[in-house]
């Protein structure tokens, strides 16, 4: 395939999800808007959800090249380790910090709320954790055709 042709696919794909992920949170915010209220797991889970899956499909373009490469596949742990579970920790601060375990609350208080709790801080930690899994799946001997 061309590779204009591919990225164009690539594109499209990214904007048919962005534009599901936007009727998504819609759906959500006028049902809690006609309730007046929403629920904690829902409140917390769907933008994790949505913006984990965003981080991955903006990292399939290496998984992709990696696929087409000869060799076993390996996983980069020491990129997990150091990125990936950080973020995969910060990305649940939302959880920990409503949570009714106490141990949870005593962690949130580690870290200011005031910014760990801002949607910009909270969809760029998803969004990374996405990509940080996705891209960490590599070839070992990778010969990129």
């Amino acid at each position: 395939m061309k590779e204009w042709k591919r990225y164009l696919i690539y594109v499209v794909c990214i904007f048919v999800y962005i534009s599901l992920s936007a009727f998504i949170y819609y759906k959500i915010n006028s049902h809690s808007n006609t309730t007046g209220s929403i629920d904690f797991y829902v409140a917390g889970l769907v933008p994790f959800c949505v913006n984990t899956i965003f981080g991955v499909l903006l990292g399939m373009e290496h998984f992709i090249k990696m696929k087409k490469g000869t060799g076993m596949w390996k996983l980069n742990t020491t990129r997990l380790l150091i990125v990936g579970v950080p973020s995969f920790i910060l990305s649940l601060y939302y959880f920990f910090y409503h949570s009714n375990i106490r141990i949870l609350i005593d962690l949130t208080d580690l870290l200011p709320n005031e910014i760990m709790l801002q949607k910009p801080f909270m969809n760029f930690v998803q969004i990374l954790l996405g990509y940080i899994v996705i891209t960490s799946f590599i070839k070992k001997n990778k010969e990129i055709l």
